[in-house]
C-alpha cells in the first residue's frame, strides 16, 4: 500500500493485536458460557455451576478490553476517534450489555420468580450481543468504512445501521458468536465433572460448533477475497494478493482450521487440550483478520462499494504518519507496557492456578 511505517508503529500494531487475541480467548469463553446458558443448563443448580465457572475470572478478563481501547487511544488517536464516534450506538450496546451481564452474574442466583428470570435473561443477552457485535465491527473494518475528508464516518444513523448489517459484517458477527460458543462449550467441559449431564451437553456441542466455525470462517474469507478485495484501489489489490503477507494469511487460516479439527478430536478425551485447541482456533482467526488489515486500522471504503461513501472519500487511517502518535509517545508507552503487561499476566496465572479445578454442586456459588 506504500505506507511508510516505523518499528514502534509496527510494534504497537502487534501489541494491539496481541491484546485483542488475549481478550477474545479469555472473555470469549465468558461470553460463550453466557450465550449457551439457557440452552445447556436445565436446572437452577446447573445454572449456578455455569455462573461459577466464570465467576472468579470474568472481571479480570475484561481488563484486556479496557487495555485495547486505552492503547488504541494512546497509540493511534484518529483511529480511536473515528471508530468510537462513528459507531457510537453499537459501542453503547456493547457497554450496556457488559454492564447487564456483570450485574446478572451476581444477582441471578439470589432472586426467585419473575425477577430471577430477568437476571437469567440478562446474563444471556448481555453475553450474546457483544459476541455478535465484535464480529460485526470487524466485518465493517474489512468492508471499509465510508469516511468524510475530516475522518468522520459518513452518513446518519439509519445509513450507518444499514452498513453494520451488510453481508460481510453479518458473516463476521455469526463467526464471532460461533467462536465464543466454541470457547464456552470447551471451557464448560473443562470445568465440569465427567459423567454429569451438564458436562455431556457441553461436550456434545464442541463438534457441531467447531464445524460451523470452519464453514462460516471459510464463507467469510471467500466473500472477502472475491467480493471485497477486487473493489479495493489497485494498489490495495496488489498488496493483498501479492507478497509474503498473502502466504501468512493462508497459513494462519489453515492453522485455524487445523486447531478447530483438533478441538473436535480432543473433545471427550482431554478437555483441557480441547479448550487450548479452541483458543488457538480463535487466535489464528483473529490473526488472519489482522494480517488482512495491515497496515490499515480503519480502511476507507470506495464510492463504488459502499452506499454511504461520499464523492470525496476520506483517507484510510493507517498505523503510519500522520495517524500514529509521536515516536517519543510510542517509546514511553512501550516502556509502560513492558512493565504493566507482565504484571497483568502474573495476576492471570495466579487466579487461574487458584481456580484451576472443576466446579460441582458442592463448590459452586449460589
Amino acid at each position: 500500500m506504500g505506507v511508510e511505517v516505523t518499528f514502534l508503529q509496527v510494534l504497537w500494531f502487534i501489541l494491539l493485536s496481541v491484546v485483542m487475541v488475549a481478550y477474545y480467548i479469555l472473555d470469549g469463553f465468558d461470553l460463550g458460557v453466557g450465550s449457551l446458558y439457557p440452552f445447556i443448563a436445565k436446572t437452577d443448580e446447573e445454572k449456578g455451576i455455569l455462573r461459577s465457572i466464570i465467576g472468579p475470572v470474568w472481571d479480570g478478563n475484561e481488563v484486556w478490553l479496557l487495555t485495547l481501547g486505552g492503547a488504541l487511544f494512546a497509540a493511534f488517536p484518529p483511529a480511536y476517534a473515528t471508530t468510537f464516534s462513528g459507531f457510537y450506538l453499537a459501542i453503547m450496546l456493547v457497554l450496556f450489555s457488559l454492564i447487564l451481564r456483570a450485574v446478572a452474574i451476581h444477582y441471578a442466583g439470589s432472586h426467585d420468580g419473575s425477577l430471577g428470570g430477568f437476571w437469567h435473561f440478562g446474563f444471556f443477552i448481555g453475553s450474546l450481543l457483544p459476541a455478535i457485535l465484535y464480529g460485526a465491527a470487524v466485518g465493517n473494518l474489512l468492508n471499509g468504512i465510508p469516511l468524510l475528508e475530516n475522518g468522520d464516518v459518513a452518513g446518519s444513523f439509519p445509513a450507518r445501521f444499514v452498513q453494520i448489517l451488510g453481508v460481510l459484517p453479518l458473516l463476521c458477527g455469526v463467526l464471532s458468536l460461533l467462536m465464543a460458543l466454541l470457547q464456552g462449550a470447551t471451557w464448560t467441559a473443562r470445568k465440569t465433572h465427567e459423567h454429569t449431564d451438564l458436562h455431556k451437553r457441553a461436550q456434545a456441542l464442541v463438534k457441531p460448533l467447531a464445524i460451523l466455525t470452519i464453514v462460516v470462517f471459510a464463507l467469510a474469507s471467500l466473500f472477502y477475497l472475491f467480493l471485497v478485495v477486487p473493489n479495493l484501489p489497485e494498489a490495495g489489490v496488489k498488496y493483498y494478493l501479492g507478497g509474503g503477507f498473502m502466504v501468512a494469511r493462508v497459513l494462519t487460516g489453515v492453522l485455524a482450521v487445523v486447531f478447530a479439527v483438533l478441538a473436535i478430536v480432543k473433545s471427550g478425551k482431554n478437555d483441557l487440550l480441547a479448550f487450548i485447541s479452541s483458543s488457538l482456533t480463535v487466535a489464528f482467526i483473529i490473526i488472519t483478520m489482522v494480517l488482512s488489515l495491515f497496515p490499515a486500522l480503519v480502511p476507507a471504503a470506495t464510492p463504488q462499494f459502499a452506499l454511504m461513501a461520499q464523492e470525496n472519500v476520506g483517507q484510510t487511517i493507517t498505523i503510519g504518519a500522520p495517524f500514529a502518535s509521536s515516536e517519543n509517545a510510542l517509546s514511553a508507552m512501550a516502556i509502560i507496557a513492558l512493565i504493566g503487561v507482565p504484571i497483568v499476566l502474573i495476576y492471570h496465572v495466579i487466579v487461574y492456578k487458584i481456580f484451576f479445578g472443576k466446579v460441582n454442586k458442592d463448590t459452586y456459588s449460589h
